[in-house]
């Protein structure tokens, strides 16, 4: 889901930051894209995220929460 709203947002010419465990530009390969390793289950890691975003882009006009996980028994 997060690829297909990323997809979206770069179309409409939006500069977009994505938060993951891994910083991997692979699956988008697009330069109006960064890449913050972040936990988003950690608050201080969250705001060490947004530093890099605001300093990467500027304003943040819109946030979106795509995170999910994935439980193993």
């Amino acid at each position: 889901m997060g690829r297909v709203i990323v997809a979206a947002l770069r179309r409409q010419g939006a500069n977009v930051v994505v938060f993951d465990t891994v910083a991997d530009p692979a699956p988008f390969g697009d330069d109006g894209v960064v890449y913050a390793a972040t936990d988003v289950a950690s608050e201080s890691a969250v705001a060490a995220g947004l530093q890099t975003a605001i300093r990467a882009v500027g304003k943040i006009a819109v946030l979106v929460n795509a995170a999910d996980a994935i439980h193993s028994e």
